[in-house]
């Protein structure tokens, strides 16, 4: 609202402690109905019922949990209950407590998250196991665990850097509460997760779609990619210097880690994320190899469905562009045609002026993206630097020269 419009102000108010109470009232039907079903929970029908605690809240979602409903099994909060000594009624208002938590952390394993509650069992604050992706249930994610957390085990969590959601004016209080009967050892420890805590920048709702996005893209890519989420996580001297002086930086490759690093206050949104990593991955493996590669599940299907649409691109091309592509196959690549349009569409790729045939370039691009489960938008110009770049690996060789042209090419097509 413009600053003096007091309507317009109050508006804004309104509006948005209307969404507030609306999600409040939501949260406290899926509550009610969670604590009715858990009420009639026991050995008998453990295996059939199915306790539903609806979608991540803002904090989950920041965090990076994917925004799909959450399931607890019956049978499996039994057997938490049996090796944790507990009741069932002990668990009573979890939906709630998942709403504003204390703490989120990585999981045990990927696709795992680890989220800190302030409710209690037998003296400890909950702690709350969630599987996204599991296989069988890509639709949900599934509380795997329910138990009392020892409080030593959640700081050595903040040590180790597993935070992805703090909320400090519960989590300091948590730490603090330990120190006086804690041994010097400990009182450092303690100390040095409340300086963790002090300094950790939440993320917001966008940054944790990009964070589970990429997360999923680098396992997809068989390549390990770094979420940078504070300068202080940046280790590389020259993009951090860069970064320093204003530059947009936002995702490069770590020749010393092998890691490509996302750096995530410069990522605008998930679309912007996934081209940076797009870019670093191609520009040291080529597009063929990221997405082809041995190390991927069903490779050899993968490489035949992008020859297949290398050579429907070939067959849509005019007649005098065929034979251009097919004298490279013959005198480069032992007379494969797929292989040689990569160089060829490269070579069409620098140059200023592109053909008219392009857009079926672009097209055929954007679906293999697509069939191998890359989901995301990419200009003509995207593709187009992709292609190049490709075929370049201009990264890997360490030439001067080659990285100039690199510059020059990224200036060019504004990427």
């Amino acid at each position: 609202y413009k600053r003096g419009n007091e309507g317009q102000r109050e508006q804004v108010v309104k509006e948005a402690t209307d969404e507030m109470n609306l999600i409040f009232r939501e949260i406290e039907g899926v509550n009610r109905k969670f604590n009715e079903e858990l009420s009639g929970l026991n050995e008998e029908n453990a295996n059939s019922v199915r306790l539903e605690l609806g979608h991540p809240s803002n904090v989950l979602l920041s965090a990076g949990i994917p925004d799909k409903p959450l399931m607890l099994y019956g049978n499996k909060l039994l057997k938490k209950v049996q090796k944790h000594n507990f009741e069932i009624k002990d668990v009573r208002n979890l939906p709630m407590s998942l709403e504003h938590p204390i703490a989120v952390f990585d999981g045990s394993h990927s696709n795992s998250y680890a989220v800190l509650t302030e409710m209690q069992i037998n003296g400890k604050n909950v702690l709350v196991s969630i599987e996204t992706n599991k296989q069988g249930e890509v639709d949900f994610n599934i509380i795997s665990s329910v138990f009392g957390k020892n409080d030593k085990g959640v700081i050595k969590w903040v040590i180790d850097g597993k935070l992805k959601y703090v909320d400090k004016g519960k989590t300091l209080p948590y730490i603090s509460a330990s120190a006086p009967i804690a041994d010097a050892t400990y009182k450092k420890e303690l100390s040095d997760a409340t300086k963790i805590v002090e300094n950790f920048e939440n993320p917001t709702v966008e940054q944790g779609k990009i964070t589970r996005t990429i997360e999923d893209l680098s396992s997809s890519l068989h390549t390990p990619v770094k979420i940078a989420r504070t300068l202080d996580d940046v280790s590389d001297t020259a993009a951090k210097r860069a970064i320093e002086q204003g530059r947009s930086v936002k995702a490069w490759f770590d020749p010393n880690t092998g890691e490509v690093v996302v750096y995530l206050p410069n990522a605008t949104d998930v679309n912007d994320a996934v081209k940076s990593v797009l870019h670093e991955v191609v520009g040291h493996k080529g597009l063929r190899e990221m997405l082809v590669s041995k190390e991927v599940k069903g490779a050899e299907e993968r490489r035949m469905a992008f020859d297949n649409a290398m050579m429907e691109l070939y067959r849509q091309l005019p007649i005098e562009v065929r034979n251009e592509i097919a004298d490279i196959a013959v005198r480069s690549y032992g007379g494969d045609v797929s292989i040689a349009m990569d160089e060829y569409l490269a070579e069409q790729a620098e140059k200023n002026e592109i053909p008219s045939w392009w857009n079926k370039v672009v097209a055929t691009i954007r679906d293999l993206l697509r069939k191998f489960g890359i989901d995301v938008k990419l200009s003509e110009n995207d593709v187009r630097y992709l292609l190049w770049e490709s075929q370049r690996k201009l990264r890997n060789s360490g030439n001067p020269i080659d990285v100039a042209r690199e510059t020059v090419m990224r200036d060019k097509l504004g990427i």
